[in-house]
């Protein structure tokens, strides 16, 4: 698959002009296609040039001019199977009981894969990570992980990170080319890269980094990162260019994969009258705080902030951008009423976008989040709230198991982010009314229902600390 040419087909056959008019879905009818792509671990700042001149996601950034662009999208957990599990049941952690990549035994549905199959859709799943969801809902099936210790070579794990992801969009674009032009069908894809360890992929890290990295830093290494967490490895300017430069080869040839999957859509003649989304699972912390690299720890929106764009021509305007918060959870109750295929069935946490979409107003909710649980928190506007009594810390690598490593927060932090994007400054301690009404909200949140069911933990620290400072929240 050849980028460009994707490219060239959306400026001349699939970009509208912001604004374009659309109609009600329900009028158009059912859509034939449904599709979500999912990338692992995008982080949005460098996927758009990490404010360098980069071009390292064209076919994304493409689509998502050609898209209604859901700028500022929180992921629920920055981990995998939690956050890909909220996407596919429209509900939080609390409700559909998966808190970790092994409590997957435990979800509930229904997932959107089951609701497109009760539909009469027939329900593809493609993975090369978290493919046991594939076990919730699809007709077919085809996982690729990306390390197999059996047969892959360690210093060969970027070999195997590409070829999973080339073979599954192989097998998309082979599937997709037998299907009749009757046949309904939703498709979900979840594509590897980018993800640790990282790997300079040529010929994208040379085009990030032409000059030579002679620095310490191994990105093959989780421990070699884990080392400058503990403080025993020093991290300079150099150091962050050579590993942002490494992961935004690999977005880069994550792009390229992007652009296959769109291409085999548009050859199969389900581009322009289906709903597409891309999005992502999470994003990547990269010693932004707490010297952290990886993801599963972090509250910050390094990790939770995510973007997702929704393509679908004549259902809803076309290059629009909608900067509200809104959340995972809402991206399955939007596609099925944008789908025109049928409500919802089952819990539902989030809420269609379309109606706010097509009367052009912005959503106005609150976006929830954790970590595990034993911390919570809110986004509401340009506010951001986490609440963390213990200190914030939940088992996560690499700390587990480590005494003296804590990935650390204060029990109560507030940040304005449209004037503070990197979290650095807590305003807890200066804005008390932003700070007690965020507090009494997300206390509200976590009393509303069943926080944690004894099989996931007690989340005693959390409940204990909402229940003496809000006794009435619940109410």
């Amino acid at each position: 698959m050849n980028p460009p040419c994707f490219l060239a087909f959306l400026s001349l056959f699939g970009c509208t002009q912001p604004g374009r008019d659309s109609t009600d879905p329900d009028a158009v009818g059912a859509a034939r296609t449904v599709v979500i792509i999912t990338v692992d671990t995008v982080r949005p700042r460098i996927l758009h040039g990490a404010g360098r001149d980069w071009e390292v996601s064209p076919t994304v950034e493409a689509f998502q001019r050609d898209a209604v662009w859901l700028r500022r999208t929180w992921t629920p957990r920055g981990l995998t199977t939690v956050a890909l599990a909220s996407l596919l049941t429209g509900t939080y952690p609390r409700t559909h009981h998966v808190r970790s990549d092994e409590d997957l035994a435990l979800l509930t549905g229904p997932t959107i894969a089951d609701r497109f199959h009760d539909l009469g859709y027939l329900t593809l799943g493609f993975t090369a990570n978290g493919g046991g969801l594939l076990a919730f809902g699809f007709d077919e099936a085809t996982t690729a992980h990306e390390r197999d210790p059996d047969t892959v070579p360690d210093d060969q794990d970027e070999i195997a990170q590409v070829a999973n992801d080339q073979l599954l969009l192989e097998t998309f674009t082979a599937r997709f080319a037998t299907l009749a032009a009757t046949d309904k069908v939703f498709a979900w894809v979840h594509l590897n890269l980018p993800h640790s360890p990282y790997y300079e992929l040529s010929p994208w890290y040379q085009q990030f980094h032409p000059g030579t990295y002679e620095g310490p830093l191994d990105t093959t290494d989780k421990s070699s990162l884990n080392l400058v967490t503990a403080g025993a490895l020093p991290f300079d300017d150099d150091d962050r260019e050579h590993l942002e430069a490494v992961y935004a080869s690999e977005l880069r040839e994550a792009d390229d994969t992007v652009a296959g999957l769109l291409m085999a859509l548009q050859d199969a003649g389900r581009y322009d009258d289906g709903v597409v989304v891309l999005g992502a699972d999470h994003a990547e912390e990269m010693g932004d705080h707490n010297d952290y690299f990886f993801h599963d720890c972090s509250p910050y929106d390094s990790v939770i902030g995510v973007e997702y764009a929704i393509r679908a021509p004549g259902r809803w305007p076309l290059g629009r951008t909608v900067d509200a918060p809104v959340s995972v959870v809402d991206i399955a109750p939007t596609i099925l009423d944008l789908s025109a295929a049928g409500p919802w069935d089952g819990d539902q946490a989030g809420a269609s976008l379309v109606g706010d979409i097509l009367d052009d107003r912005p959503p106005a909710r609150d976006v929830f989040f954790e970590r595990g649980v034993q911390t919570a928190g809110i986004v509401r506007g340009d506010w951001k709230y986490i609440l963390s009594p213990e200190g914030g810390f939940d088992l996560c690598a690499p700390y587990s198991g480590a005494d003296d490593l804590v990935y650390a927060n204060q029990v109560e932090e507030l940040y304005h982010l449209a004037l503070d994007p990197d979290e650095a400054e807590n305003l807890a301690g200066t804005e008390d009314g932003a700070r007690s009404s965020l507090s009494e909200a997300t206390c509200a949140w976590v009393q509303s229902a069943d926080w944690a069911p004894a099989d996931s933990g007690d989340g005693g620290p959390l409940l204990t600390w909402c229940a003496e400072h809000w006794p009435a929240a619940a109410d």
